[in-house]
């Protein structure tokens, strides 16, 4: 049995690695926010060579557009945040550099097309990159993203219920629900 002694003792040392993690977190926040923009240095300099390799011309509109974006969330966040980034993302749109307007979307998909592969991946290195970079900065779109794998099944399954309704409105919903999963188990 825990007495006094060891209830205190737990509780200085859940304190002081408490302590601890957030000091180690403060410091290393630095470095990151380093490591998240060389990934976006990377990506320029994909594009870069692209141009030096004579797969894109430096008048490109994939090279244009994706190298002054590139550019711009460089120069313009020093962490990136969901909140810098959408910041970063309204000012850029109101600068004409915003990727994700649907004219601009229509007009990649349709230079992409004629476009050698490398041109392809250096576009989807720039997508992932600000992915990467925002799901590991932002825990609540961490956790947006983690309940949405919960939230589709759960809609699925009471489309189906509601199916049930339909052609057994007389019986249990739920009842006739759990005889099916309990068949569908026994039959896997």
């Amino acid at each position: 049995m825990l007495d006094l002694a060891d209830i205190t003792l737990l509780l200085l040392v859940m304190a002081v690695l408490l302590v601890s993690r957030f000091i180690t977190e403060r410091k290393l926040r630095r470095d990151w926010a380093k490591v998240q923009k060389y990934q976006l240095y990377k990506v320029r300099d994909d594009f870069v060579c692209l141009v030096a390799n004579d797969l894109l011309r430096e008048d490109d509109f994939i090279f244009r557009n994706f190298y002054e974006a590139t550019n711009y969330y460089i120069n313009r966040t020093n962490r990136i945040t969901l909140s810098t980034f959408i910041a970063a993302v309204v000012e850029a749109e109101s600068k004409g550099l915003d990727l994700a307007t649907k004219e601009k979307i229509d007009r990649i998909h349709e230079s992409l097309r004629s476009k050698d592969e490398q041109v392809a991946q250096a576009v989807g290195e720039f997508y992932d990159a600000i992915k990467r970079i925002l799901l590991q900065n932002s825990p609540a779109l961490r956790f947006y993203l983690t309940l949405s794998r919960f939230v589709a099944p759960m809609k699925k399954c009471l489309t189906f219920i509601d199916r049930l309704k339909q052609y057994f409105p007389q019986r249990n919903v739920v009842e006739i629900y759990y005889r099916y999963s309990e068949a569908a188990t026994h039959a896997i």
